[in-house]
């Protein structure tokens, strides 16, 4: 007979309601985290709880959250807020209002309002007459604190959940908590619930809490503390990148009747993967479902309903799918490419071996991305090599499959453009991401998924590129990628639609192109036309004034000349010949009509400088 306490033994005792509600969730016994944080919880005191995935966390804050807010709803109002629990993603928001709808069920004394969909879907269901519990993601919370102040009261706030609080920090949400932390009141009970302790919760705790309980569940191995469930197997495997795929069908292949989440790391790559493997219709019927962020809300709802279903399948995804979502029955977790943050490895794992059942997790690493498996072992993380090892057969067979992608791409442009973006969004993320692990050098990791050391013409072929894109990232690397030699240009869309938008949209940049060429010439001659116009009028302004300034000194080398013949300093042929020798032109003329002439001159010199020398003290002023 089992001797593990139930919920009906915890003190203080709970509520028959909830009793009834728990048992309608199919639990009976309290997991060690619920255990421990609900009596904390209603006895209103401030928790701030590490658990690893798995763990029963969700139940640890609705049960308190629901028995403090039933014991005071007949003091709210319509507007006023008795519960907030904030999520960082809406996946996990709605998965957390699902199991909370369980509770409010027996007991209708409060309204549960879900915060994910439109602004007018949102404030529609904030008109009730009961006092509410808000399920939100930061952002739209903060939105509708925005939009419906003095509409919406959280004077009465009673209790604030910050569910999964180290990713809201990690999403960069510091701001915006930190901006509903100064519209909520003190005098509240306060839960912080996290997988990982990181430093930014500790911040947050000091900021949001008063004297609060620190729970730390932890799980140890063979006297070793381990970050993950005991009952969780985690392997990891060695091969190339232009390996992985052929790996990966082999695997699906192997386990046709179980449910499998392979993690990516770009929503690109995720879109591209799984349009090329639907394309060629290789999985035998096996269902294959994807999900990223970038997913537009409904069929994001629609995927996570699809995949919940208690059938097998494959769900392609990026890390949207890693931090809290409890999904059923999954067997087996492939991680495609490590996560570039550490902290995410142990959110992806944990998507199985949930509530106490089994499950497995696989890795796949490069070469040169071995220190990663000491690097998590570090971590609280056990990594086992898998025993079966890739060969030459296997990568034949992955290239072979490559290669049909490929020349489906060569036909297909909206295949061709999804390898392309997603090949730049990984080598980006993977770049970046080089950067970001080096910051962990207390684990004697400094060079973790190295960007230097990364294959990238096999990089390359494993999103099966028609010809290698250009990139800033590969200016001081020689990729040696053998390309299909295509014009790339003339790859047609095959819906008839987006290939004839296409057509008229090249049809307009080619003629764009040719009056561009053909207005160039003629701006070019205009130009010189107008450079030449303007160097001619600058060499007529300067003939001008050289003439001037010419004829000026002459007339000065007259008067020095006529100056020194009245003073007698020089005979009258010296002067004659001297004039003569300045003036050629005026051989012919009479001496009586040149020195007419010369004084006529010298007189005008004189009236000239005597006319500057007066306009100088008329400037100057009169002297006093």
């Amino acid at each position: 007979m089992s001797t593990r306490k139930q919920f009906k033994d915890i003190v203080p005792p709970l509520m028959p309601e909830i009793l009834d509600a728990v048992k309608d969730l199919s639990f009976e016994s309290p997991t060690p985290v619920q255990e421990t944080v609900i009596p904390y919880f209603i006895s209103h005191k401030d928790v701030n709880v590490i658990a690893c995935t798995g763990s029963g966390k969700t139940l640890a804050f609705l049960i308190p959250l629901f028995q403090i807010l039933w014991n005071k709803s007949c003091s709210f109002s319509r507007g006023q807020v008795g519960g907030v629990i904030i999520s960082p993603t809406r996946e996990l928001a709605m998965q957390t209002y699902s199991v909370a709808q369980r509770f409010i069920e027996k007991c209708d004394k409060m309204h549960l309002v879900l915060l994910t969909g439109g602004i007018q879907d949102d404030v529609k269901q904030l008109s009730n007459d009961k006092g509410l519990i808000l399920i939100a993601t930061p952002g739209r919370l903060k939105d509708i604190m925005e939009r419906q102040q003095g509409k919406l009261s959280f004077r009465e706030l009673e209790v604030l959940i910050l569910d999964e609080a180290d990713v809201l920090l990690d999403l960069g949400h510091a701001a915006t908590i930190n901006f509903i932390l100064s519209k909520l009141p003190k005098q509240r009970r306060t839960g912080l619930f996290s997988a990982t302790e990181a430093d930014g919760v500790s911040a947050l705790c000091k900021a949001g809490l008063r004297n609060p309980i620190k729970v730390k569940i932890e799980i140890k191995n063979r006297n070793q503390i381990q970050a993950v469930p005991v009952q969780l197997k985690n392997y990891y495997t060695i091969l190339p990148s232009d390996t992985k795929l052929g790996f990966l069908l082999r695997f699906i292949h192997l386990h046709p009747q179980e449910k499998i989440i392979v993690f990516f790391l770009t929503c690109a790559q995720v879109d591209f993967l799984t349009s090329a493997l639907l394309s060629l219709n290789i999985l035998n019927g096996i269902k294959l479902r994807s999900l990223h962020g970038r997913m537009v809300q409904k069929k994001r709802v629609k995927t996570m309903e699809d995949f919940r279903k208690p059938e097998p399948g494959v769900l392609f995804c990026t890390d949207v799918a890693a931090r809290g979502i409890d999904i059923p029955d999954v067997d087996w977790i492939i991680q495609f490419d490590p996560p570039q943050d550490p902290a995410f490895f142990v959110h992806r794992v944990g998507r199985t071996a949930r509530a106490g059942k089994k499950g497995q997790s696989l890795l796949f690493l490069e070469s040169t991305e071995e220190a990663y498996v000491s690097f998590t072992r570090r971590r609280g993380v056990p990594l086992i090599e898998w025993e079966e090892k890739w060969d030459e057969a296997m990568r034949k067979e992955s290239l072979e499959t490559l290669q049909s992608i490929r020349e489906r791409c060569a036909k297909d442009r909206d295949l061709y453009e999804k390898s392309v973006t997603g090949f730049v969004a990984n080598v980006r993320v993977r770049k970046k991401g080089s950067l970001h692990l080096q910051a962990y050098r207390n684990h004697d990791c400094n060079f973790i998924l190295r960007f230097d050391d990364l294959d990238l013409a096999s990089l390359a072929r494993s999103f099966a590129l028609v010809q290698l894109p250009k990139m800033s990232e590969f200016k001081k690397k020689k990729i040696e990628y053998e390309e299909m030699g295509i014009d790339v240009q003339t790859i047609p869309y095959l819906d008839p639609v987006r290939e004839q938008a296409r057509q008229e949209r090249l049809k307009k940049e080619a003629q764009a192109r040719t009056a561009k060429a053909l207005k160039e010439p003629k701006a070019k001659s205009v130009k010189r036309s107008r450079e030449e116009a303007e160097e001619e009028s600058k060499k007529k302004k300067k003939g001008k004034h050289e003439k001037i300034m010419n004829e000026w000194e002459e007339l000065q080398e007259e008067e020095r000349l006529f100056r020194m013949f009245k003073q007698k300093k020089i005979s009258e042929e010296e002067y004659t010949r001297r004039l003569l020798s300045s003036k050629p032109e005026e051989e012919e003329s009479t001496f009586e009509k040149r020195f007419e002439k010369l004084h006529k001159d010298h007189q005008m010199l004189r009236n000239t400088r005597k006319s500057r020398q007066s306009h100088k003290l008329v400037q100057k002023g009169p002297s006093r």
